[in-house]
């Protein structure tokens, strides 16, 4: 196993259990959406894969961090009103 995916299970769990959870979040995430996603919806989905990672390892800051700039990111094309499809 190559040293990076070793420190990502270290971080985040096994792919087999982190990668389910995050395709259940994003499908739930998804199906309610009215249409395509958008470039918000894109910052949304890698909020959710950071909440999948979290809840592995709920004291890793990374998660909190990145979650943080997804956020402002969504807001700022939000603002910007880019995301209309």
């Amino acid at each position: 196993m190559t040293s990076i995916v070793s420190e990502r299970e270290a971080q985040y769990g096994p792919c087999t259990v982190n990668h389910p959870r995050t395709q259940a979040l994003w499908c739930a995430y998804l199906a309610l959406l009215p249409g395509q996603p958008t470039a918000v919806d894109v910052c949304v989905l890698n909020m959710l894969q950071k909440i999948a990672r979290a809840i592995h390892d709920p004291t890793f800051e990374d998660n909190w961090v990145d979650i943080q700039g997804y956020a402002e990111n969504a807001l700022t094309l939000a603002r910007a009103d880019r995301w209309k499809p």
